[in-house]
């Protein structure tokens, strides 16, 4: 599992220590729960938690990873659409014989594709034709969409909880499972709290993915190390869950580059350590370059120290030469704690990846 480069994994015993977990999706992708919350912040492992248990439960699901769209219209969601159901196709040929009559689909052989020339195809009929279909089967067929805030982004937008709300409401046999990484863009992308929502006061089963903490974090490495036959001091053990805090995707991938030098000849040691620990530094400093310029002096602004709003504030009048006003800078930090960069408590806020702070810093040039 360590060490490993940081793929998400598919095998129970490639998880690390996340039984209670599985077991919880596990219970709910068997159960009565017709939407399914999977969240936390980035790299925390969710897709693989998510894999893992799709592969336990050995049913039929629809797969849609949003990051894999090429675009934001709606040809791209709709191939991405065809796509997940052309997996399941060559073992449940029957399905087709429920989508072959709905708006907007073609069938090849044993594929589907989506004709967009005239009118777009009607998403809800699938979804029919899907239901009937699993009821025939006798299951209940999930529907994934990991890292759903990504359909927010749509011109012509899905609108995903009018969708999921009418399958609640009227299609027994689909479930929805939707994973966030930006998890107050999913929450806005669903409007669950608002009133307005077609989602409002539905039941949906919430699990949270947590970061590793220190015990565990040098577990993680020092088994994976054991594994791959390496010997690492712990005090360098130590400097690596001080960089990562726990987050085990960072956790994963520098352990694998660790194992990646020395193969390629390097001894282990602070420089080989420390190296492979950059590279993850660069890794989020592309991303941080993304974000707007005042975005990026907010995290550079919390990377230095300044955590109560004033001082925040100040911060960035003094870096910018002028004042922000009040809504400005509220809406650039829930931006942020949408994005799941910054985390806010007793008001205070704070980067939530130490490496965000380290990345933020070598961003200038503004």
């Amino acid at each position: 599992f360590a060490c490993s480069p940081p793929a998400p994994k598919t095998k129970k015993e490639d998880l690390f220590d996340r039984e209670a977990e599985l077991a919880e999706l596990l219970e709910a992708l068997k159960g009565d729960s017709r939407l399914i919350l999977l969240v936390g912040m980035r790299r925390v492992g969710k897709t693989s938690l998510l894999k893992v248990a799709l592969n336990e439960l050995g049913r039929p699901h629809i797969y849609l990873d949003m990051r894999a769209l090429r675009s934001y219209a709606d040809v791209s969601f709709y191939e991405l659409l065809s796509d997940g159901i052309n997996e399941i196709l060559p073992l449940h040929k029957r399905l087709l014989d429920h989508l072959k009559n709905v708006r907007g689909v073609a069938v090849s052989g044993f594929t589907i594709s989506f004709d967009l020339k005239y009118s777009k195809p009607s998403i809800l009929q699938l979804l029919k034709g899907v239901n009937q279909w699993a009821k025939e089967e006798g299951l209940a067929l999930p529907i994934i969409f990991d890292e759903a805030q990504e359909l927010r982004y749509f011109r012509g937008r899905v609108d995903i909880a009018r969708l999921i709300a009418y399958s609640y409401d009227n299609l027994e046999n689909v479930k929805f499972i939707l994973t966030g990484s930006e998890v107050g863009l999913l929450y806005s992308t669903l409007n669950l709290f608002e009133s307005s929502s077609p989602l409002y006061g539905r039941h949906r089963k919430l699990i949270t993915l947590n970061r590793f903490d220190r015990d565990l974090s040098a577990k993680f490495l020092r088994e994976g190390f054991k594994q791959k036959g390496l010997q690492v001091d712990d005090t360098l053990i130590e400097y690596v869950v001080d960089k990562l805090d726990g987050i085990v995707g960072w956790l994963a991938y520098v352990g694998a580059e660790i194992v990646s030098r020395v193969k390629k000849g390097g001894k282990v040691g602070t420089e080989l350590v420390e190296r492979a620990v950059e590279e993850a530094v660069e890794l989020v400093e592309d991303e941080v370059k993304k974000l707007p310029k005042t975005h990026i002096m907010v995290l550079q602004c919390l990377a230095d120290g300044a955590k109560r709003w004033s001082e925040i504030k100040t911060y960035l009048t003094m870096r910018a030469g002028r004042t922000f006003a009040n809504p400005q800078l509220a809406n650039i930090l829930d931006r942020l704690m949408k994005l799941s960069m910054v985390g806010k408590e007793n008001d205070r806020y704070f980067l939530l990846d130490n490496l965000l702070g380290e990345a933020a810093r070598r961003v200038r040039g503004f």
